[in-house]
């Protein structure tokens, strides 16, 4: 018989991660949650979930094929997710989409997060 934890997607992975970390987090945190908590294969491939699952990735329509709208759609199982750049650097975090406001759900972090990141025009 199959446990649960071996049914449960790297997707499922992923979010678990975010939420396990509790704040907007980078690529490299959630893969060292991951391999620690999850013993197995290095998750190499956590950039193009995350991709998939971000509404404003500009990578989405490589990760994410057979969808041909990507508005962001509150029943969407992929729009989950949003990508913030630290101001100032290059680096990027993610964190839970909140469809209602339009922004990130609510959030403690002590890096100054530009939400804009990406952001459609219009």
């Amino acid at each position: 018989m199959t446990s649960t934890m071996e049914r449960i997607t790297k997707r499922d992975r992923v979010l678990e991660a975010i939420k396990a970390i509790g704040r907007p987090c980078s690529i490299k945190t959630m893969q060292e949650w991951l391999e620690h908590r999850y013993a197995g294969p290095p998750y190499a491939d956590v950039p193009n979930y995350l991709s998939a699952l971000t509404v404003n990735d500009r990578s989405r329509r490589h990760n994410d094929r057979g969808r041909k709208n990507f508005t962001p759609d509150p029943h969407h199982p992929r729009d989950l997710l949003i990508k913030a750049r630290v101001r100032g650097t290059k680096f990027v975090r993610y964190w839970f989409y909140d469809h209602a406001t339009d922004a990130p759900t609510a959030h403690v972090s002590n890096e100054d997060l530009d939400w804009s990141y990406n952001r459609r025009k219009g």
